[in-house]
């Protein structure tokens, strides 16, 4: 039996140019010119690239937002059999509707030095990471998908050999607060 080629992706944007890096909150900037891009089909029609707006200011709890990402539908971990890989790899674009709190409780001790982060109390996956937080009365990006919060749950007498690992009970968003001294010269409009 002949496997077929699966066909070879086409490129949503290319030639991209890393602006900056900012590893503690697993983040980067990307710059990409719109007229190497305009001929690409997401395009068509317009004569700049779709963007958000970014808001810097401190967020109270109980503030409604958006999450973005493409989560995985189903994590398989890889089957690896002599000379063959078989592993699951879909994506499934999804938005979560969410509320955030302005305190991280996943930390005994912290600090004014501590990065800001908004807890949301909503479940995030793998492929959410890095994915837009969005205010939903503005619109405005104001944090980015940085962890989860799995619940571990002993099993038996040999903890932690014996464990339960369940999916996320939420969500960790890292604010752009925290690099938004950087954005601000970086972007084409004010924040």
């Amino acid at each position: 039996m002949q496997v077929p080629v699966p066909p070879v992706p086409v490129a949503m944007l290319q030639w991209a140019q890393l602006v900056q890096t900012w590893p503690a909150v697993d983040l980067a900037l990307l710059k990409l010119e719109f007229a190497t891009n305009a001929t690409k089909a997401q395009l068509a029609g317009l004569s700049s690239f779709p963007f958000l707006e970014v808001d810097v200011s401190p967020q109270r709890d109980g503030t409604a937002i958006y999450a973005f990402g493409y989560p995985l539908p189903e994590h398989l971990p890889p089957v690896v059999k002599s000379t063959m890989t078989i592993s699951h790899v879909g994506l499934g674009p999804r938005t979560t509707s969410a509320i955030s709190s302005t305190v991280d409780h996943t930390k005994m001790l912290t600090t004014p030095a501590d990065p800001q982060v908004y807890v949301l109390d909503k479940a995030l996956n793998y492929g959410n990471s890095g994915g837009p937080i969005v205010l939903t009365d503005s619109g405005k990006l104001f944090a980015v998908c940085s962890r989860f919060q799995p619940l571990v749950v002993p099993q038996g007498t040999n903890p932690p050999n014996n464990v339960v690992v369940l999916p996320s009970l939420y969500g960790i968003a890292s604010s752009l607060a925290n690099i938004g001294a950087d954005l601000a010269g970086k972007l084409s409009y004010a924040i």
